[in-house]
């Protein structure tokens, strides 16, 4: 699952100004309310089940995967989001868009994930007003992320059968066989054979850079199965760097990579 993850996140790092509007002319419903489970105090780890994962992911697991993405990673920094959410609603914030948007947010030390959220206001605010939601989802991304991409599945799946997920003008709803984990590793219980893919449905929407891009998920693939003690959210912030910094075209990769 953590090979899907990084499908997921190289492709979020186009996500500012790249997805159309129309798609969230909506108003962004409020979330159900947190789970009972509370994340736990101290060093004591507990994990979600698979019902509260559901319940918690409903309301965002439709997102097309470059927003969701980054939305289950801004959920890891709230205090970002609560920055960032303020920010947003002083003076003409909401009005600026692609390069002016970009220069301002430069200057702003919020994580990657939480600034691409910018764009997308309804979303961000929900976040900011439910921050019990918002960190709980935060707290299981860390201590339980293969759970929660399963549940986003489960989910997606039921609203598939249902045909409440298709394509249509604005997205491309795809399934593709679920990666092999590396060798030498088991598939995490519960790890669904196939994966549902939601993307924009115009491919002009997607930035294309293919040149690198295997080499980049390897060295990302090899932080994120490392088990060197680092937490979950200081690995998803530095595999983000590495992508944006390679999309940029500030990342020399070593050839035999």
């Amino acid at each position: 699952m953590a090979r899907t993850f990084l499908h997921l996140a190289t492709s979020a790092i186009f996500l500012i100004g790249t997805y159309p509007e129309i798609a969230w002319s909506q108003p962004v419903p409020a979330p159900q309310a947190p789970v009972s489970t509370a994340p736990p105090a101290g060093n004591t780890v507990e994990a979600f089940t698979d019902e509260q994962l559901d319940a918690m992911l409903a309301q965002i697991a439709l997102y097309p995967d470059e927003l969701l993405t980054q939305t289950l990673m801004a959920t890891t920094n709230p205090t970002d989001i609560v920055s960032a959410s303020r920010w947003l609603a002083e003076g003409n914030h909401k009005s600026l868009k692609g390069k002016p948007l970009e220069d301002a947010l430069k200057a702003k030390p919020w994580d990657p994930s939480v600034k691409s959220l910018v764009q997308f206001p309804q979303v961000l605010e929900t976040l900011d007003k439910h921050l019990d939601w918002t960190q709980q989802i935060g707290y299981a991304m860390e201590v339980q992320q293969p759970d929660v991409l399963n549940s986003v599945q489960r989910l997606r799946g039921k609203a598939v059968d249902a045909g409440n997920l298709k394509t249509n003008e604005q997205i491309r709803v795809s399934t593709e066989p679920t990666p092999a984990p590396p060798q030498g590793q088991a598939v995490p219980e519960g790890t669904p054979t196939h994966t549902i893919v939601v993307e924009p449905a115009n491919p002009a929407q997607r930035a294309v850079h293919s040149t690198g891009t295997g080499d980049v998920l390897s060295i990302c693939m090899i932080l994120l199965e490392a088990n060197d003690g680092m937490s979950i959210r200081q690995k998803l912030r530095i595999s983000n760097r590495v992508v944006r910094e390679f999309m940029e075209g500030r990342l020399d990769l070593i050839p035999s990579l």
